[in-house]
C-alpha cells in the first residue's frame, strides 16, 4: 500500500550570477538519517536493510581498492561511517559540477561519514572536444579543441584512446587557443598527469582523466573515495537489486511510466522525451531501465523482458537471451551475478543508477541540477513501486565565470536602450533640451493641445494626423538622441555578444587558472 507522503515538484534553476551556489536543502540542514522503512522494505527474497548492510562493505571495499590504485595512503574507512554519495560522467565538466566533489569531502567531514563520488562510466561516451573561447574580448569566439578523434557511440567503460598524439597534445593546443584571454589556465600543467593516468587505465581515456581529477582534488584538500558505476554494479549486492526489479517487471514498466506523465504533468511539459522517454512495449515485450551489451559488441541496447508460461524471459533483441522462473527472485538473482563472467554487462540507466546508489549503496546522494529534476522521478516510482520515500538527496550547482576583464552587458541593458529609443519615437519631447527655437514650441504645444482633446468619432483622423506631425517635427529636433542611442545600441549589442561568449557556465574547469579556481572553488563551499 502507498503512503500518505506525497511527491514534491521543485523549480530546480542553475544560479544565475558568477561566484554563487544554489543548495537545496542548505548543507547545514543535512541529515544521514535513513527511515526505518526503507530498512525493512522487503526485496525479493531479502530486505532492503540486509542489501544495505552488505552494501556498505563491499562499497568501501572496493572504492579503498580502486582510489589506492592512484592515491597513495588512503586511509582505513570506519565501516560504521554514513555513506555520502555523488556522481558524474567522467569528463572535462565545468566548475559548478566539480563543486559537488569538494562540498561532499565538506560534509562528510563534518558528519564523520564517508564521501564517495561514482564515475558514471555506464553512459555513452559524449562529444570528445572542449569547447574554448579564443581570440578578442571584444570579439570572441568559440572553438572545440578535441582531445581524441570521434568514433562510433559506445559506453565509457569500453573506450579507448584512437588517437593517442591528438590526446596527448590536448593541454598544449587547449592552452594556445585560450591564450588571447587566459594566460595560464590548469590544463596547462595538469594534463601531463592525465596522460601519465593513461597507463593505470588500459587506454582508457575518459577515467584517465577522472583520476587525474580526483589526484587534483586530493592535493587541494579534498578527502573522498571513487568508484566507477561500471565496478558497482559488479558488486555482489546489485544483482539481486535488479533481480527485485525485474520480476516485478510489469508494476515497474507501468510505475516507471506513470511517474514520468506525472512529472511532464507537474512542470507542464509538452515533449514526450523530456526528462527521458518512456520504457517503450514492443508486442509482449517491455523495455526496462536497465542497459546491456557484450565485450565482443559494446553496443548499449536496452533490456527487454516478457512473462511467459511461468517464465520470465530476458533479452537485447539483438540475439542475447536469459530465461529465469517468473516467481523465483533468487533464481534470477544467481543468473545475473554470473552474467559478467560470461562477457556480458548488466549496468542501470539514468533513474536505475541514482535508485540503486540512494536505496542500497549510501545515506545521501548530492546531485546536480540535471539529477535532481530526474530524481523527482524516481521519488515517484519508489514510491509507486513500494510506498516509501528513499534516502535524500541534494541539489547542488554553483556558477562561475573565466576570470577574463570585459564590461558585462546584460539583456536588462539591450531592453533599456530599447525602451528610450520607443520613448524617442512616440515622445520626442521627452528626449528636448533646455533650449528650443520657436518651431519647437509650436509643435509642443500644437501636440499638447490635441492630447488634450478627447478623442472622438469625428475628430479621430485629424486628431491623428496633428499628433503625427507634431512628433515628426520633435523628432526632427532630437535626431541627435536617435543617432546617440542606436549608436549605443549597436555597441551594447556587440558587448552583448561578446558576454554571452566570456560569460558562459559551461566551460571545463580546466580552463580555468589552478590558483584562481582553488580560491573561488573555497569560498563557494564555505557559502552553501
Amino acid at each position: 500500500m502507498l503512503s500518505d507522503v506525497s511527491i514534491r515538484y521543485r523549480q530546480y534553476r542553475a544560479p544565475r550570477t558568477n561566484n554563487s551556489v544554489v543548495a537545496i536543502p542548505p548543507l547545514a540542514e543535512v541529515s544521514t538519517e535513513v527511515d526505518m522503512s526503507v530498512e525493512s522494505l522487503s526485496l525479493a527474497d531479502t530486505t532492503l536493510g540486509q542489501l544495505r548492510e552488505a552494501a556498505r562493505r563491499e562499497l568501501l571495499e572496493a572504492a579503498t581498492r580502486y582510489t589506492a590504485n592512484y592515491l597513495p595512503g588512503v586511509p582505513t574507512i570506519d565501516p560504521h561511517a554514513p555513506l555520502l554519495l555523488t556522481g558524474h560522467q567522467a569528463e572535462l565538466f565545468h566548475p559548478g559540477v566539480w563543486f559537488k566533489n569538494f562540498a561532499l569531502s565538506r560534509l562528510a567531514a563534518e558528519h564523520q561519514a564517508v564521501g564517495i563520488h561514482l564515475v558514471i562510466d555506464t553512459d555513452a561516451a559524449h562529444s570528445s572536444n572542449v569547447r574554448v573561447p579564443t581570440d578578442s574580448v571584444a570579439a570572441p569566439r568559440i572553438e572545440s579543441v578535441p582531445f581524441d578523434a570521434a568514433t562510433s557511440p559506445m559506453p565509457v567503460e569500453e573506450k579507448r584512446i584512437v588517437d593517442r598524439a591528438m590526446f596527448e597534445s590536448f593541454g598544449q593546443r587547449v592552452a594556445d587557443t585560450l591564450a588571447p584571454l587566459v594566460a595560464d589556465p590548469l590544463v596547462k600543467q595538469w594534463w601531463p598527469t592525465v596522460v601519465q593516468a593513461v597507463e593505470r587505465t588500459n587506454g582508457n581515456g575518459h577515467l584517465a582523466i577522472a583520476q587525474a581529477r580526483h589526484q587534483l582534488e586530493h592535493a587541494w584538500g579534498a578527502t573522498t573515495l571513487e568508484l566507477p558505476m561500471s565496478q558497482a554494479c559488479e558488486l555482489s549486492v546489485f544483482a539481486p537489486f535488479a533481480a527485485a526489479m525485474l520480476v516485478d517487471s510489469s508494476r515497474l514498466w507501468q510505475a516507471y511510466n506513470d511517474a514520468l506523465h506525472a512529472f511532464r504533468t507537474a512542470h507542464r511539459l509538452r515533449s514526450d522525451a523530456q526528462p527521458m522517454p518512456d520504457l517503450a512495449k514492443e508486442d509482449d515485450w517491455l523495455e526496462m531501465p536497465f542497459w546491456v551489451w557484450s565485450a565482443d559488441d559494446p553496443v548499449r541496447r536496452a533490456l527487454f523482458v516478457r512473462q511467459l508460461d511461468g517464465q520470465l524471459e530476458l533479452t537485447n533483441r539483438a540475439g542475447w537471451n536469459l530465461t529465469a522462473r517468473c516467481d523465483m527472485a533468487s533464481q534470477l538473482s544467481e543468473q545475473l551475478a554470473e552474467l559478467g563472467a560470461a562477457g556480458i554487462k548488466l549496468r542501470t540507466r539514468a533513474l536505475t543508477t541514482t535508485l540503486f546508489a540512494r536505496l542500497v549503496l549510501g545515506d545521501v546522494f548530492l546531485h546536480g541540477i540535471g539529477g535532481a529534476k530526474y530524481d523527482e522521478v524516481a521519488d515517484d516510482l519508489v514510491h509507486r513501486l513500494w510506498g516509501i520515500v528513499p534516502p535524500a538527496y541534494v541539489a547542488l550547482s554553483a556558477t562561475m565565470h573565466l576570470p577574463i576583464e570585459h564590461r558585462s552587458v546584460s539583456s536588462g541593458d539591450l531592453q533599456r536602450v530599447a525602451h528610450y529609443l520607443r520613448d524617442w519615437q512616440w515622445h520626442p519631447e521627452n528626449w528636448l533640451d533646455s533650449e528650443s527655437d520657436s518651431v519647437v514650441e509650436q509643435a509642443l504645444s500644437h501636440k499638447r493641445h490635441w492630447l488634450a482633446l478627447p478623442k472622438t468619432e469625428q475628430n479621430a483622423a485629424e486628431r491623428h494626423q496633428a499628433i503625427h506631425e507634431a512628433n515628426a517635427a520633435l523628432r526632427q529636433a532630437t535626431d541627435e538622441v536617435r543617432q546617440r542611442l542606436e549608436r549605443e545600441q549597436a555597441e551594447l549589442e556587440e558587448q552583448y555578444r561578446a558576454s554571452q561568449v566570456l560569460e558562459s557556465r559551461e566551460y571545463s574547469f580546466c580552463l580555468f587558472p589552478a590558483d584562481d579556481l582553488r580560491e573561488r572553488m573555497t569560498q563557494l563551499v564555505q557559502q552553501a
